[in-house]
């Protein structure tokens, strides 16, 4: 019988341990997933400063270092408005001069806030890749193809 109750020691023993490390491991999980959030909101917070620096990027002007970020930052907000400017010919879109909205460049009115478009005449565009052509193009500047 001894060998019965050393038995029921040691597995109740050994069950008691392999909770203990479950709640440890669980404590542990909890824990890096509080750091992880608390690292998530300070990367939002160090977005926030970065923005109010950018936005008061006057304040910098005799910081070598910053100035160059700045000057990097607003390459990359041209680069951004290029590509999304690029991204609207393709779509056939135009913003509206009123509140921004993406409209087709057909439209007459805004869909968002009913603002009258101007009425000049809409640039001709590639029937191919649609790339704004220019003025009396024979061929598409972006892809070649002949204009009809």
């Amino acid at each position: 019988m001894a060998f019965f109750e050393e038995l029921g020691e040691k597995v109740t023993k050994t069950g008691q341990e392999a909770m203990q490390k479950t709640r440890d491991f669980a404590g542990v999980t909890k824990l890096n997933m509080d750091i992880d959030s608390i690292r998530k909101e300070n990367s939002n917070l160090f977005l926030q400063l970065g923005q109010i620096a950018y936005d008061n990027k006057d304040l910098f002007s005799d910081n070598a270092e910053a100035e160059e970020v700045i000057n990097r930052i607003a390459a990359n907000i041209a680069k951004i408005d290029e590509k999304n400017r690029e991204i609207s010919d393709i779509k056939g879109l135009i913003q509206c001069p009123n509140c921004g909205a993406p409209i087709p460049t057909t439209s007459v009115f805004c869909s968002n806030c009913g603002t009258k478009m101007s009425e000049k005449p809409q640039p001709a565009t590639c029937s191919n890749c649609g790339a704004q052509l220019e003025e009396n193009a024979k061929f598409c500047t972006k892809c070649g193809t002949p204009v009809a």
